[in-house]
């Protein structure tokens, strides 16, 4: 399971995140709150831009710890109080698919498979020691290169020159039991993996992967909803290291929702709703839209029906106030009115 303290070894440090809270006590103490948020404006932008851009190319751990400094700086920042446990959350349940993946890999003698896996695991959980012990135990076994660190050399230079993917310093830094923000010394030695020829198609996957998204982001944007869940659906199953794919799978289902909404669909579109995070902010406040939006037409229902009784017809009054009550089950007149509208119906039925 994922838990705080996988901050500690990821790739921006937990070192960092504590500077930025007392930064910002200290500041505050010193200058006033005003004049401490006018002082750290620039630094906050700068976090956001890259937490964003950290998001779209699916380096989560970078983008959730460049949140949490925001929200450290400036803790009335709404943006970031609703990013960081999403994030946290995404990242559990990456890391979690992931070493399942891996763990299923293994099982069924594909190495390759299970070692891409736990290095992944690694990326989104750097405390994982089950993970990281079948990586060192099992199966990268004598395929390691001891590497002599250089002036300027850092686990992320390292790792983007061995691995084409500065993401995996963190990996590096659980291979050498280091802190991924760990200061390295002219002269260190490291133990390098050798593992690159299972990246080596990751840059045509990336190519592939972002045209298969810019299809579907076409479909959304033409509302031919189904068929672009089916196609984020099929993404996010090809592609399960990318982030962007299960975003586009909730974009594509929320869209489909909201489009529903808007059309007065509003059964349909909670239909469609019970795919996505209940907790979302959009997703609760869509839903309360849909309620209110039930409520309006149950409300123009029965005023519908409260015409056709007074031109003395009881089967569309009934039509009207039933139909009312399915919308809103609670509407304070309906209930009343329908069941007198039935008595006086039998009793003229009785009569005929």
């Amino acid at each position: 399971m994922v838990t705080n303290s996988w901050r500690c070894g990821a790739i921006f440090g937990s070192a960092l995140l504590l500077a930025a809270a007392l930064m910002a006590f200290t500041a505050t103490r010193e200058l006033g709150a005003a004049e401490a948020d006018r002082t750290f404006a620039p630094l906050v932008e700068a976090m956001r831009k890259q937490a964003v851009a950290y998001e779209k190319t699916g380096e989560l751990t970078r983008a959730l710890q460049r949140w949490e400094i925001v929200s450290a700086l400036d803790p009335s920042d709404r943006t970031a109080k609703g990013k960081i446990p999403a994030l946290q959350s995404k990242v559990q349940s990456l890391a979690v698919s992931n070493f399942k993946m891996a763990l299923a890999s293994y099982k069924r003698g594909d190495r390759g498979g299970a070692l891409k896996g736990f290095i992944q695991v690694l990326i989104y959980e750097p405390t994982n020691r089950v993970a990281l012990d079948y990586v060192k135990r099992d199966l990268v076994g004598a395929s390691v290169e001891n590497y002599e660190v250089a002036e300027g050399d850092t686990l992320a230079r390292i790792a983007a020159s061995k691995y084409k993917d500065a993401s995996k310093a963190a990996f590096l830094a659980d291979y050498n039991e280091l802190k991924a923000d760990a200061a390295l010394k002219t002269g260190q030695s490291l133990k390098v993996p050798v593992i690159a020829d299972l990246f080596e198609s990751d840059v045509a996957d990336r190519a592939e992967f972002d045209e298969s998204l810019r299809v579907v982001k076409e479909l959304v944007n033409a509302n031919k909803f189904p068929e672009a869940l089916t196609s984020a659906e099929a993404l996010a199953k090809q592609y399960k290291g990318y982030a962007e794919a299960l975003d586009m799978v909730d974009t594509a289902n929320f869209k489909y929702a909201e489009f529903l909404t808007k059309e007065r669909k509003f059964d349909e579109a909670l239909e469609v709703l019970k795919r996505s995070n209940p907790k979302e902010k959009r997703v609760v406040e869509l839903k309360a839209t849909i309620a209110a939006g039930k409520a309006d037409e149950a409300q123009k229902l029965y005023i519908t029906g409260v015409k056709y009784f007074l031109d003395e017809d009881l089967e569309n009054a009934i039509r009207a106030w039933e139909t009312a009550l399915v919308l809103n089950p609670n509407h304070p007149k309906a209930n009343e009115d329908l069941r007198n509208a039935r008595a006086i119906k039998k009793k003229l039925d009785t009569v005929q």
